[in-house]
């Protein structure tokens, strides 16, 4: 299965913006979404090191072609070089809401009622992402329902009935989960 290479780059104010290629990368998730199909890999960039909070929340849940178990939709964060292993730092929440997505190398830090990453697509991913939110005490940090977090590292705030990572036939596999210093209750999982 060949997979097609396609870029995310919200600090850049050049090119065509459709997703070809660096120099043409889409500029909103927004645009990403709506040109993404099934079997794409979408290379998101930090923008200078910084964290994105120029864009608004990602709802991942209508692709141009959805995802299928066959071509699963990736995304993968990058500092430099697509594939160096670099973080893509977002300043706002992720939520998947499709089947079969891969999402790698995301650290999503953000103070909000929702969880910072969240899924509720069956068969998708977190591989390698970070998640922190101090404030979603009922969400948690992250939020999975039939997906799965694998060699990530979720911290938040127990407060009241808080939650750092919730899960409903999820996994959590090889992942740092910590609670907050000012946390007073609550439960690390559920």
């Amino acid at each position: 299965m060949a997979l097609r290479d396609r870029f995310l780059n919200c600090g850049l104010s050049t090119g065509n913006n459709d997703g070809t290629s660096e120099a043409d990368a889409w500029r909103t998730f927004a645009d990403c979404e709506s040109g993404v199909e099934a079997g794409d890999i979408v290379h998101c960039r930090t923008v200078d090191g910084e964290r994105v909070t120029s864009e608004a929340n990602m709802i991942f849940d209508s692709p141009a072609v959805a995802p299928t178990v066959d071509k699963p939709i990736k995304f993968q964060g990058y500092t430099s070089t697509p594939g160096d292993g670099g973080m893509f730092k977002w300043g706002h929440y992720f939520f998947n809401r499709e089947r079969f997505v891969m999402v790698e190398g995301f650290d999503v830090e953000q103070s909000s009622s929702s969880a910072s990453l969240r899924s509720d697509g069956d068969g998708s991913v977190f591989y390698r992402c970070k998640a922190v939110n101090n404030t979603a005490s009922f969400d948690g940090a992250m939020y999975l329902t039939d997906s799965s977090a694998v060699n990530c590292s979720i911290s938040g705030n127990l407060g009241g009935a808080g939650k750092v990572v919730r899960m409903f036939r999820g996994n959590l596999l090889d992942s740092y989960v910590e609670s907050t210093d000012a946390s007073d209750g609550g439960d690390t999982y559920v």
